[in-house]
C-alpha cells in the first residue's frame, strides 16, 4: 500500500477566470477561508451584516486545483484510487479531461478508481464547486442557509483531506471491531474485516496471507499479538477474538475514566520461505470498552445505560464552527469548546440537525474528554454506506451509543433547555446602534434577534422581568444574565421529574458575532450560561424553587456513587441589606443517584411585613466539617423589581501553587449587600475564571479559583480585576 498526501498545494480561482491569480491554500478548507487568508474578504463573522465582497464570492463558480506528479510505481499498482474524505456539497472532480465523480452529499467520502486514468509524470485534479441554494443543493447541510442563530453563509470546500493510495497483491478492504461483555469480569473484543485480493497475473496464493493483530492497552502495554482467523480459501473474511481479563471500561464523564485501547491490523504476504514477510497494508484503531445504548423502561420513557449503570446525560447542541474561519481556527475552536464543557461538569453533545458533518478530531476529542454523543444515526449510516476504509472505524468510537438513533426529545425523556432571550454581542451593537443611546431597537438588529417580533420583542421579553440597562452595549450582559436565569429554572424542572434522563444547552457556540443564547461567545469565551450550566450540571447540585403552592423548597441531587451522610441544608432569609430575618437547619441524606426534594419551613418565605423585592432566600449544602458543597438562591420578586443596594464589592487575592504547570490565583470575593450576577474580568491580565456570574450573599464570601493565560504576579493580577453585578448595568 503506497499512499500520496495530496492535501498540500492547493490554489483556488473563480471558475470563469482561471488564469487569475493562484490563492495557495491547503485542505481542509473552504472558498470564504481562503479569500479571507489572502485578504481579499473581511471575516464573514464579525459585524452587523454581510459584507458586499462576501456575498459577491458566494455568487460565484470555484475552482480548486492541485497539480502532482503520479509516483512510478503507481503504474504498476492493481488499483489506485483518489479518496477525499468530504465535499461541502456540489462538486465536480476531474483528473485531466476524466470526470471522475459528481458529489452531492459531504456525509459520505468519495474513494474514485483512477488507475487508468493516471499519466505519467505531472497530472491536475480539479473540483469545481458552482453557486449553491436550497433548491440546488438539497444535501447540504441546511445551517448554510441560515437559522435563528446563525447567518446564510452557503460557503463551498474541501471538508476533508485528500490522497491517493494505490495497492498490489492484496489490502485491507475493511477494519471494524464489536465486543461482548459479560455481567462482571473478561470482555471479548472482536476484530474483523475483509481482505481484497489482485486478480489476475501477479495474484497472491491465498495461503500467502497473513492477517495479525495488535491490541495494547491505554498505557502501550501489549494485551494481544497473533493472527486472525481467515475464511475458508481467504481473500476473504477474517476474524480475531480477543480475550480481555480485566477490561478498564471507557465511561461518560463524570462516572469514570475514559481509558482507550489501541488495535492494529496488518496485512502480509509470504513469498517464499526463509525471506521476511512483506507488509501490504495496515491500519489502527482506537477504542474504548463499553456497552452503551437507549432502553425502554417500564413507564414508557428511556433511560441511557452504560456499562449497566444509569447515566444522567448533561449536555449541549453542537454545531461546527462554519468552514469559513478556516480550519486550523475551527480546530482550535472545537477543542476549546469541547474541554470547556466538559469542564463544566457535561457528559454529552447532541448534534444539531442539519449541521456539517463534525471531523474525525471531533470524536477522537469526545472518546478522550468522555462525551457522549447524540443524534449520529445520519453520520453512522451514511459512512456505512460508504466505500472507505474510515466507515467500520468511524462506528468503533466509544462516544457514539450501541444504537445511535437516540435523540433527545421529550418522547425519550433527553431533553432540551431552551432560551429565547438572547441578544447580539456588543461588537455587533456598536456596529448597529448609535452612540448614547438605551433602546436598542433597529432594523440591523432586527435582523439579528433570534425572537419573533425583533428587537421590539426581544426588550418586552428582558424588561418584563429585568431592569433596563443603563447603556445600550450593556443589553448583551443583560441577556446573557436572563438566558442563565431560565436555564436554572428549566434544570430545576428536569431534575426534579424521575423521567427525565438528560438535560441539554441549546446551543453551546456562537456561531457568529450574532443573536445567540450560546454558553460560549463567538471568540471562545465562556458567558453566563456556561457557568450556570457548571453548577446545574455538577455531580452535586442544590436549586432553590417555589413548589405547586407556592411555597419555598430545596431539591439536592446527588449524581455520584456515594451515597451523602452528615449533610446538612443551611438556609438563610434576609434583606438586600444583609439584614438576617430568619434562618435554620435541616439534615439531609441523599442515597447515590437520587434526588431529595426538600420542604422548607414556612419561615423561610417572606411574612407579611416583609417586602418581596427587598428580601432573599440563601441555601447551602454543607458537610459536617462546615464545607459547602453548593449554592443557591431563591427571589420573591423579578429582579427589575429589586430594590437593589450597592453591594460594595471586594477582592483579594493569594497565589496557589501551579496546578499542572499552569499558575492559579483565588479570588475572595465579598458583599456589603446582595449582589447578583457578578462578574469577574481581567482584560489586562486575561484570565479563565472557575465560576462566574453569581449571586452572593453578603453573609458568605466566594473563593473563586483564576488561571492567567500569560504569568504575572499577584499583585499586577489584582490590579487587573475588575468586579460588577447587577447593579451596575440597571439603570438608576
Amino acid at each position: 500500500m503506497t499512499t500520496l498526501d495530496l492535501s498540500q498545494g492547493w490554489s483556488l480561482a473563480r471558475a470563469e477566470r482561471p488564469r487569475e491569480r493562484s490563492r495557495h491554500c491547503s485542505a481542509p478548507c473552504s472558498v470564504l477561508s481562503v479569500l479571507r487568508e489572502h485578504g481579499e474578504i473581511p471575516d464573514p463573522l464579525v459585524g452587523s451584516s454581510i459584507p458586499d465582497g462576501v456575498r459577491d464570492a458566494l455568487a460565484e463558480d470555484w475552482v480548486f486545483v492541485r497539480q502532482f506528479d503520479s509516483p512510478p510505481d503507481f503504474s504498476d499498482a492493481a488499483d489506485v484510487r483518489l479518496e477525499i474524505d468530504s465535499l461541502d456539497t456540489r462538486a465536480e472532480v476531474t483528473l485531466g479531461n476524466a470526470t471522475l465523480a459528481r458529489s452531492r452529499d459531504p456525509w459520505r467520502p468519495l474513494s474514485l478508481p483512477v488507475r487508468d486514468v493516471l499519466k505519467p509524470g505531472r497530472n491536475v485534479l480539479r473540483i469545481r464547486f458552482p453557486r449553491e441554494t436550497r433548491e440546488t443543493a438539497p444535501d447540504k447541510p441546511a445551517l448554510a442557509f441560515g437559522s435563528s442563530w446563525s447567518p446564510a453563509l452557503p460557503d463551498r470546500g474541501i471538508a476533508g483531506g485528500v490522497r491517493l493510495r494505490a495497492w498490489s497483491g492484496a489490502r485491507l478492504a475493511s477494519v471494524g471491531c464489536g465486543q461482548r461483555h459479560a455481567a462482571a469480569g473478561p470482555a471479548e473484543l472482536l476484530v474483523g474485516g475483509w481482505v481484497e485480493s489482485q486478480l489476475g497475473p501477479g495474484a497472491p496464493d491465498a495461503a500467502s496471507l497473513v492477517v495479525r493483530v495488535k491490541v495494547r492497552d491505554s498505557a502501550g502495554a501489549p494485551i494481544f499479538d497473533g493472527r486472525a482467523t481467515m475464511s475458508p480459501g481467504g481473500g476473504g473474511a477474517y476474524q480475531a477474538v480477543v480475550r480481555i481479563a480485566e477490561p478498564r471500561l471507557w465511561w461518560p464523564a463524570g462516572l469514570g475514566e475514559q481509558p482507550l485501547y489501541e488495535v492494529e491490523v496488518s496485512l502480509f504476504r509470504f513469498v517464499r520461505r526463509g525471506t521476511p514477510a512483506l507488509l501490504l497494508d495496515s491500519r489502527s484503531l482506537r477504542i474504548g470498552l463499553r456497552t452503551l445504548r437507549t432502553e425502554e423502561r417500564p413507564d414508557g420513557t428511556v433511560a441511557m445505560l452504560c456499562n449497566g449503570r444509569n447515566a444522567f446525560l448533561r449536555g449541549a447542541v453542537w454545531a461546527a464552527p462554519p468552514q469559513c474561519v478556516g480550519a486550523p481556527a475551527a480546530a482550535a475552536a472545537m477543542e476549546v469548546a469541547l474541554t470547556s464543557l466538559r469542564d463544566a461538569n457535561a457528559n454529552a453533545v447532541t448534534l444539531a440537525p442539519g449541521a456539517p458533518p463534525p471531523p474525525e478530531e471531533f470524536w477522537d476529542l469526545c472518546d478522550a474528554l468522555g462525551l457522549v454523543v447524540l443524534g449520529a444515526a445520519d453520520p453512522a449510516a451514511r459512512a456505512a454506506e460508504a466505500d472507505s476504509i474510515s466507515a467500520p472505524a468511524f462506528l468503533a468510537h466509544p462516544c457514539i451509543p450501541d444504537n445511535p438513533a437516540a435523540e433527545p426529545t421529550e418522547e425519550t425523556g433527553l431533553r432540551f433547555g431552551r432560551s429565547a432571550v438572547a441578544w447580539p454581542d456588543a461588537e455587533t451593537l456598536r456596529a448597529a446602534l448609535p452612540d448614547g443611546g438605551r433602546n436598542p431597537n433597529c432594523p440591523a438588529l432586527d435582523a439579528r434577534c433570534a425572537l419573533r417580533g425583533g428587537g421590539s420583542a426581544l426588550v418586552a421579553a428582558i424588561a418584563a422581568e429585568w431592569p433596563v440597562p443603563a447603556r445600550a452595549d450593556l443589553w448583551f450582559r443583560l441577556s446573557q444574565l436572563a438566558a442563565a436565569a431560565r436555564f436554572r429554572a428549566f434544570a430545576a424542572s428536569v431534575r426534579s421529574d424521575p423521567r427525565a434522563t438528560g438535560l441539554f444547552i441549546e446551543p453551546l457556540q456562537s456561531l457568529w458575532a450574532a443573536a445567540d443564547a450560546s454558553a460560549i461567545d463567538s471568540d471562545g469565551r465562556p458567558k453566563a450560561l456556561l457557568h450556570e450550566a457548571a453548577r446545574s450540571f455538577a455531580p452535586e447540585s442544590l436549586f432553590a424553587r417555589i413548589d405547586s403552592e407556592g411555597r419555598p423548597e430545596a431539591l439536592f441531587v446527588n449524581s455520584t456513587a456515594l451515597t451523602r451522610r452528615a449533610l446538612s441544608l443551611h438556609w438563610r432569609l434576609a434583606t438586600l441589606d444583609g439584614r438576617s430575618i430568619a434562618q435554620g437547619r435541616l439534615p439531609i441524606l441523599v442515597p447515590a443517584f437520587e434526588t431529595r426534594r426538600i420542604a422548607l419551613p414556612p419561615a423561610a418565605a417572606p411574612g407579611r411585613g416583609d417586602d418581596p423585592a427587598s428580601v432573599a432566600l440563601w441555601l447551602a449544602v454543607r458537610d459536617s466539617e462546615g464545607f459547602t458543597i453548593a449554592r443557591d438562591f431563591l427571589l420573591f420578586a423579578p429582579p427589575r423589581a429589586l430594590a437593589l443596594q450597592d453591594p460594595a464589592l471586594s477582592l483579594s487575592v493569594t497565589q496557589l501553587p501551579d496546578q499542572d504547570g499552569e499558575q492559579v490565583f483565588r479570588v475572595a470575593v465579598s458583599a456589603g449587600a446582595a449582589a447578583f450576577g457578578v462578574r469577574l474580568e481581567s482584560d489586562a491580565v486575561p484570565a479563565l475564571f472557575g465560576d462566574n456570574d453569581f449571586a452572593l450573599d453578603p453573609d458568605e464570601t466566594l473563593e473563586v479559583p483564576a488561571t492567567p493565560l500569560t504569568r504575572t504576579d499577584a499583585v499586577r493580577f489584582r490590579a487587573a480585576l475588575r468586579v460588577s453585578s447587577l447593579y451596575d448595568i440597571a439603570a438608576r
